[in-house]
């Protein structure tokens, strides 16, 4: 996954994607075959790659999150009543 993080520069990220799509045209020409011709490899590592972004996008959150709520929140009690995330009865009409 190449993606912009904190600190890397604009030249930075394209330098990666240059790597990254040299790296795939080597692996390409290095494992093709007669039965698994360059194009068809090349497609296969695009799709891992099109896998681990949706990962990174989809479920990376969803994990930081977790580990957020486990940090900070305890599972049986909160230290405080307004630090509560129970789902609780509605007050002032609210369901």
């Amino acid at each position: 996954i190449i993606a912009p993080q904190t600190g890397k520069s604009r030249v930075q990220i394209q330098r990666e994607i240059k790597m990254k799509e040299a790296a795939i045209e080597h692996l390409a020409r290095r494992y093709s075959s007669s039965e698994l011709p360059p194009e068809e490899l090349k497609q296969c590592l695009y799709s891992i790659g099109d896998n681990n972004a949706y990962l990174y996008q989809a479920r990376d959150p969803i994990d930081r999150m977790i580990d957020y709520l486990s940090t900070f929140f305890s599972p049986t009690e909160a230290s405080s009543p307004c630090s509560s995330l129970a789902i609780s009865n509605g007050q002032s009409g609210a369901r």
